[in-house]
């Protein structure tokens, strides 16, 4: 009788053992699932081996407008390099300026940028598009420290980080697509995203948001020159 008490008690702490134990292990992953993280990004991009062909579904994707300037007057710095874009072709931003002439890496024709500070990003948004069917995004990043005139000189500190999101312009939706860190020495990274899985969008008038932000791996914030040389979609 008394062995038979003692098997009941070690099984039953054994039982207990493994409760714990497998509490340990599914804790961390159930409170990753839930956690109240202030953004968690879809990711999922493809890298490209080039510059694709752009088919134009966004208006001005390749981001080439008549002249030099701002893409938005909207809190402008007060040692702005640029004059005004007066025809932004429905883009939208807070002062990323059209550079046509200069060239990164053998390509011009694109918008700059600088975060406002540490903790504040600069935006540009696309028109407004539908998705087409079997669509992706694509898009075209670099960051232009020690690349363009009024940059510095010490391209191996340089890093930035853009995010990337879908905006549902009717339900004002912001989903979080990626967020991608460049250095000045990647040069261009193009990078396409399969976003005709989510189905949140399908027939909705949609905006695609970049935002040039502070941080990365090398520096916590030196020479966050985020430049973007295209926005479309394909299918």
């Amino acid at each position: 009788m008394e062995i038979r008490k003692l098997d009941i008690v070690l099984i039953s702490l054994l039982l207990l053992l493994m409760v714990f134990n497998g509490f340990l292990l599914f804790y961390p992953y159930k409170s990753s699932q839930i956690s109240k993280e202030p953004e968690v990004f879809y990711s999922g991009g493809m890298i490209l081996p080039e510059k694709p062909s752009l088919p134009g579904h966004i208006p001005n994707s390749d981001l080439f407008f008549a002249s030099d300037g701002f893409i938005s007057s909207e809190n402008l710095p007060s040692n702005s390099p640029k004059e005004f874009v007066k025809d932004t072709m429905g883009w939208k931003g807070d002062a990323w300026w059209s550079e046509q002439t200069q060239e990164i890496d053998g390509r011009n024709g694109f918008l700059v940028s600088h975060p406002f500070s540490k903790d504040k990003c600069r935006y540009v948004e696309t028109p407004k598009f539908t998705l087409p069917a079997d669509g992706y995004v694509i898009i075209g990043l670099a960051n232009g420290e020690g690349k363009l005139d009024y940059t510095g000189s010490n391209p191996e500190m340089a890093d930035n980080v853009f995010k990337i999101y879908l905006v549902d312009v009717k339900r004002n939706i912001k989903f979080p697509l990626d967020a991608v860190t460049i250095s000045s020495e990647d040069g261009w990274k193009d990078i396409a995203y399969e976003i005709s899985k989510l189905e949140i969008f399908k027939e909705s008038e949609i905006q695609i948001r970049v935002e040039n932000c502070a941080g990365g791996k090398l520096h916590p914030y030196w020479g966050e020159w985020g430049v973007i040389d295209y926005i479309d979609v394909i299918s």
